[in-house]
């Protein structure tokens, strides 16, 4: 029979046991394996030629991650939104045949409180795109400061003739804008796009399409249904840990 005596010193050896094994499994932390900046994004529709030029544009260190494809979460806005979600630093990469082109803006898309209203405001850091079809090069055109801004529908809203519009140039859900004044809606395929930069603002070198006015339709037309379009997360600084007690995430300034 075991005596008390027994008991107690099996119960006081227990404790040391755990006593002493405890700061070793729970404080020795485990860094979360963050993919390479050098690398393309899982999930993303670009090749590495394409990813290492959009990273030259983005010029600083950074890590971007492939949110949202219309191929694959689908082509309504509700899809793109529910990916996006409240991230910021977003690339609009569009794919229509072999053009390939888009454009960043330093803010996210901040829906207006009234489903049935839009939203514009300033888009900070704002410029359009080309990676292939268009220059010799992947090309950066500067958004002129007077059109740094970005709008953003309501997800009923009509009046507006596109889910999206960056800088005034590049319009995401184009729905047209010939019909009776406030009943431009956006079209139900975010795909459907309008997109052009005006004579002036196109660099030189570019082989691309001009429309009627000069202005270069990097679409191969003014107005065009995308095969693709992505959009893609710029994470500037962001350090990620892991521990055994749960996740910890530390952003950089």
């Amino acid at each position: 029979m075991v005596t008390v005596r027994e008991i107690t010193m099996l119960l006081a050896f227990s404790l040391t046991l755990v006593l002493t094994l405890t700061p070793f499994v729970a404080c020795r932390p485990q860094v979360r394996r963050v993919q390479a900046v050098d690398r393309v994004p899982v999930g993303s529709s670009l090749s590495q030629s394409e990813y290492d030029d959009l990273r030259r544009l983005l010029v600083n260190e950074t890590r971007v991650e492939s949110v949202y494809r219309s191929s694959v979460h689908g082509s309504s806005y509700s899809n793109m939104l529910r990916r996006v979600n409240t991230k910021d630093g977003l690339v609009f990469l569009i794919r229509k045949d072999d053009y390939v082109f888009g454009a960043f803006v330093g803010t996210g898309l901040y829906l207006p409180a009234v489903p049935e209203d839009y939203r514009v405001y300033w888009s900070g850091e704002t410029w359009h795109f080309s990676l292939a079809g268009h220059f010799s090069n992947a090309t950066k055109i500067p958004v002129d400061e007077r059109r740094r801004y970005i709008e953003v529908a309501g997800r009923k809203a009509s009046g507006v003739g596109a889910n999206v519009v960056v800088g005034g140039r590049l319009w995401l859900g184009y729905g047209g804008l010939d019909r009776p004044s406030g009943q431009d809606r956006p079209a139900a395929d975010i795909r459907r796009c309008l997109q052009y930069i005006t004579k002036d603002r196109v660099p030189a070198g570019y082989v691309g399409v001009r429309d009627a006015y000069g202005d270069g339709v990097f679409g191969g037309n003014g107005t065009f249904v995308a095969d693709e379009l992505e959009v893609l997360h710029v994470v500037r600084y962001e350090i990620e840990l892991m521990s055994v007690a749960g996740v910890e995430q530390v952003n950089m300034p």
